[in-house]
């Protein structure tokens, strides 16, 4: 199975769902920040209570129109705080869901607050996965049912794919760990 049709298959469920996924802050109990994974020692520390902090209304059908006319959209159903993360490098810790796998290693994955978007879990909204590229060709490690943290670069987009909503963050991943 191809990784866009990987995704839409999941996404086509998450889209068309009405379950409602409630933020959720996976910052430590204790208070302490997430350090960076790997090397990135300017990424901004993000978690899912940041990136789902909002409404996100999003169409059902991918968008017409002129360029100008797409961005108005988009500028109304996502707050400018969040706009402006886009290009950034971001550290956020979350769960696994592999889409593309080559041997023992992942290459795409969605990283989401919880272990819930499995099989009989909730649904998250838009807002609360991100798509993740690994940027290493080789991919990274399977780490799944444990918490990881990534850093990257963070892309603030609307994605479709072949008419399938693919979500509005998008991550080329420079490393992964298993969070501390």
């Amino acid at each position: 199975m191809n990784n866009s049709f990987s995704i839409s298959i999941f996404l086509f469920y998450v889209v068309f769902s009405n379950l409602h996924l409630a933020a959720v802050d996976l910052e430590s109990s204790n208070g302490t920040k997430a350090k960076p994974a790997e090397s990135s020692s300017d990424a901004k520390e993000l978690n899912f209570k940041n990136l789902a902090g909002f409404k996100y209304e999003y169409p059902y059908e991918e968008p017409k129109g002129k360029p100008w006319e797409l961005k108005e959209q988009f500028d109304k159903r996502v707050p400018e705080h969040i706009r402006k993360l886009n290009g950034q490098n971001i550290s956020i810790k979350g769960f696994m869901l592999p889409v593309e796998t080559k041997k023992d290693r992942v290459l795409t994955f969605l990283l989401m607050p919880d272990q819930q978007a499995c099989c009989f879990g909730r649904v998250p909204e838009p807002n609360e996965w991100l798509v993740v590229d690994m940027l290493p060709k080789n991919g990274g490690p399977i780490l799944m049912d444990q918490l990881i943290e990534i850093d990257g670069q963070l892309e603030v987009e609307e994605k479709w794919e072949d008419g399938f909503f693919v979500g509005i963050y998008h991550v080329d991943a420079n490393g992964l760990k298993k969070s501390e």
